[in-house]
């Protein structure tokens, strides 16, 4: 089953000795919001997703591919999902907070 991923918040990164603040609106695939496939049973998932991100430091500004490992619950009450990033995996990247995601099933009628 695939789910829209959206961001909620910013993370705070460290980037080659900068910090930088990641803005959840920057995290987009292209102009569409990122879509990821998941193999998943009724408790818990687990995967891996990019983002392109635009991060700003103190005297910096790049848009980078982030790659976050991601795990979350699912709530079959209330239809969403509540994603915490567990870690960037990005190369050279140390996580300083968590970034917060959303996601919805894919709705098949449209």
């Amino acid at each position: 089953m695939g789910f829209y991923i959206e961001g909620m918040g910013e993370a705070v990164i460290s980037f080659q000795n900068e910090e930088f603040r990641v803005d959840s609106n920057t995290l987009t695939q292209g102009n569409f919001v990122q879509t990821s496939q998941q193999a998943y049973d009724e408790d818990d998932v687990d995967f891996e997703t990019s983002f392109f991100a635009t991060s700003r430091g103190e005297t910096t500004e790049a848009k980078q591919l982030f790659t976050w490992k991601v795990e979350f619950t699912q709530d079959f009450s209330t239809g969403k999902l509540f994603i915490n990033a567990a870690q960037c995996v990005t190369p050279g990247v140390i996580m300083i907070k968590d970034l917060a995601f959303s996601a919805v099933a894919e709705d098949k009628n449209e």
